[in-house]
């Protein structure tokens, strides 16, 4: 939210974050503390806290595994990046703070690092999955191409985040296409991931039968990944055309992709444990398809003794309507029963 031009705020250099193109409130916040509660009116600041405790509930409640790890740690990382960004702007933008000069804002480069971990994490996450689907033989070339991209979408963010600190700005021309060059090379990244493992299920589909837990893999894979790949698109377009046709496009056409690229973490979480529920099902619908077919055959052989027992009873004793009765027995039994009680 940009500010409006008050008397309150003073102008020049190291006050930029009061100009128009600067990120402090109309009114400044009258103390620190009344900064971070005003942050949390920020989307981006609440879903990476919200995102946090969620994941960090998940993974501490038995979800555990190199997959699971990397969800933990790239929400820990997201919270962290956004506890760097929205608590500097809690503290520049106070009453205390209105008269000092702020030319550079190092705690924006810094915030950068955290922002690196958390939305490169998601072609990492891809990789560990390839690993498990393709049982840890994935194509190296495919590791050094993903290695490759994440040193230029690091390179892309640390420049974002020098430009911040330099210009003591969190949006500018530089920053919006560094996030253009970032989002662009980790759409190219999860694209290559989203590949891969598409083409993994149509062949594993081939096969096998589609059993329920195929059938989840495919929905997952699909909706999910084709989900990721194209919000990273349509945010590096939009990033780069809202500056270059600023006078046509909104940049506010960013903001509902960049919230939902925030909250992959989330996402992908809620489908592992979705994937985790569906493949315990499936195991115990197993489970009872086999005791059926155990507790009938336990059935038919019950029955089958018994009336073989009726029919020696017809041949060795002539007695028809006892064979009757012990038939009828075996019919109405509990499965349970010893076989012998068909001989009384």
């Amino acid at each position: 939210m940009y500010p409006a031009c008050t008397s309150v705020y003073p102008t020049g250099d190291g006050f930029e974050r009061f100009s128009e193109k600067g990120f402090c409130p109309e009114k400044p916040y009258r103390n620190f503390l009344d900064g971070i509660c005003s942050r949390f009116l920020d989307s981006v600041f609440y879903i990476h806290t919200i995102q946090c405790v969620i994941v960090s509930l998940m993974y501490f409640n038995g979800n555990k595994g190199k997959y699971w790890k990397i969800l933990f740690v790239a929400s820990i990382a997201g919270f962290f990046g956004a506890v760097f960004e929205n608590f500097t702007v809690a503290y520049v933008c106070r009453e205390g703070d209105i008269h000092k000069k702020r030319y550079h804002i190092v705690t924006f480069l810094l915030a950068e690092i955290f922002w690196i971990i958390i939305e490169y994490s998601v072609p990492f996450l891809n990789l560990n999955k390839m690993k498990v689907f393709y049982n840890g033989k994935v194509n190296k070339s495919l590791e050094y191409i993903l290695k490759v991209l994440f040193f230029l979408f690091a390179c892309s963010r640390l420049f974002i985040g020098y430009e911040r600190m330099m210009s003591g700005l969190l949006t500018t021309s530089k920053t919006k296409y560094g996030h253009m060059s970032a989002f662009g090379v980790m759409a190219l990244a999860d694209l290559i991931c989203t590949v891969w493992i598409i083409s993994y299920v149509k062949v594993n589909n081939k096969k096998s039968k589609n059993s329920d837990v195929q059938q989840y893999i495919k929905r997952s894979c699909y909706l999910i990944l084709i989900f990721v790949d194209i919000v990273s698109i349509f945010l590096a377009i939009f990033n780069g055309f809202t500056e270059l046709f600023n006078k046509q496009l909104a940049s506010s056409y960013v903001l509902p992709f960049h919230v939902i690229k925030c909250s992959f973490i989330l996402i992908l979480s809620c489908d592992a444990l979705l994937f985790k529920y569906n493949l315990q099902k499936n195991k115990l619908n197993k489970n009872f398809s086999n005791n059926d077919k155990n507790e009938n055959d336990n059935s038919f052989n019950f029955i089958s003794n018994c009336t073989t027992a009726a029919l020696k009873s017809i041949a060795i004793n002539n007695d028809t309507t006892k064979s009757i009765q012990v038939i009828d027995k075996a019919l109405n039994i509990n499965i349970n029963t010893d076989i012998t009680d068909c001989k009384k």
